[in-house]
Order: C-alpha cells, then sequence, then structure tokens
C-alpha cells in the first residue's frame, strides 16, 4: 500500500524540493535500496537516520551529528550487521563522502591484524567534526 505524505517548510533548509510528485524517496512508503534493515543494539542511531527507515527526511546536518552518523556505521559495520553496500548507501542518503567508508573499513583491518593497538575513532573522521558547531 503507497502512502503519501505531506511536508512542511521548516525554514531551515536549502529549499529543497521534497514535496515534488518524482520525489519518490520522500513520497512513497517503500523500502530505500540498499538501505540498512538491521543495527546493533548498543548503539544509538542519529537523530532521523535510524534503520530500517522507508523515508528518509532532510534535516540539519550538524558537526556532532555527522561524527555520531560515522560512529553509527562504524559500530553496526564492525558488528556484522551492515556489509560495505549498506554502509556505503546509507552515507550516500546524508551526502558524507566515500573516504570515510574507506576509513572505517581501514580501522576494522587493523583491529583484526593487531588487535593491541589503540585507535581513536575520532581518526574515522575529518578534525572539523570534532570542533564545536
Amino acid at each position: 500500500m503507497e502512502k503519501t505524505i505531506s511536508i512542511l517548510s521548516c525554514g531551515n533548509c536549502c529549499n529543497q524540493d521534497v514535496s515534488s510528485l518524482n520525489n519518490n524517496a520522500t513520497q512513497k512508503d517503500q523500502p530505500l535500496r540498499n538501505y540498512p534493515d538491521s543495527k546493533v543494539d548498543n548503539i544509538e542511531a542519529p537523530e532521523g537516520k535510524d534503520c530500517p527507515e522507508n523515508i528518509l527526511m532532510p534535516g540539519i546536518q550538524t558537526n556532532d551529528w555527522s561524527a555520531t552518523v560515522v560512529k553509527f556505521a562504524f559500530a553496526n559495520r564492525k558488528g556484522g550487521k551492515w556489509n560495505n553496500t549498506e554502509c556505503h548507501e546509507y552515507f550516500a542518503t546524508m551526502g558524507i563522502a566515500e573516504k570515510i567508508l574507506d576509513n572505517i573499513k581501514s580501522k576494522i583491518r587493523i583491529e583484526i591484524e593487531l588487535p593491541n593497538v589503540n585507535y581513536n575513532i575520532a581518526d574515522l573522521y575529518p578534525y572539523l567534526w570534532q570542533t564545536n558547531d
């Protein structure tokens, strides 16, 4: 069953046309292709980007929120809940560079090969995200 949603202007966006009839990702209650449908239980999802999700709404992306997205993705990739394709799709829906996924894959590989190495999770994302918004 297909549902149509109505979207009000929040006044905080870049005037994205999320209400047009051809925008299937926000207008129809259909699963997103390759978007993760499971998650680990030990970490909270970033606001508006939980999984599974059928409808993704635009939102304000702060540095702290972006860092939370990366931590959430890392926990799910490391925990075996997501594969690389799902992780890539998750980042793509938020405009986060594929380089971050490369960092996640590298960190997981390092942890397997060198389990005693202390690797800071903040090294996965740009230093700018560690500063105040």
